[in-house]
């Protein structure tokens, strides 16, 4: 299986303010915000689910730009959420997935555009079954030592 078409972000977490920062990017994906927070869930119904946290961007007239519940996959440090977009008039809940490093320094969320995964099962079985698929951005380091 291949993954299905997907784009890809990375955010450092950014300690001082408590909010992962969009790393820069020749060509920046505009779905995703310029910074993401992560918070625990206060809403029990949400919790009932197995979102635990929540991550949200910042405020856009009046919207908030992601809010979504983190729902674990059972692989570890992968969540599964949707965010809801307007294609032609009809509201589709694109499937997200985010990664977190182990030391937690590090967000890569994975967007799959008109995606959709109606149920969080139907979302976990998907995630369980892309993840490893799915490739890691190289960090860059500012320096290339190949064929070394």
């Amino acid at each position: 299986m291949n993954a299905p078409a997907h784009k890809v972000a990375t955010y450092t977490n950014d300690v001082a303010s408590g909010r992962f920062l969009k790393d820069a990017t020749i060509i920046p994906f505009t779905k995703l915000p310029e910074y993401l927070k992560v918070t625990e869930t206060r809403d029990q119904g949400r919790r009932e689910v197995g979102a635990g946290m929540m991550i949200h961007g910042p405020m856009r007239n009046k919207v908030r730009t992601l809010h979504t519940g983190l729902i674990p996959t059972g692989i570890e440090r992968w969540y599964v959420g949707d965010h809801p977009d307007v294609y032609a008039g009809r509201t589709c809940r694109n499937t997200v997935l985010f990664h977190f490093s182990a030391d937690s320094r590090r967000l890569t969320v994975f967007y799959f555009t008109g995606l959709e995964k109606h149920s969080i099962p139907e979302r976990v079985r998907f995630a369980q079954q892309v993840i490893p698929w799915l490739r890691m951005p190289h960090e860059t380091s500012g320096c290339d030592n190949a064929g070394q």
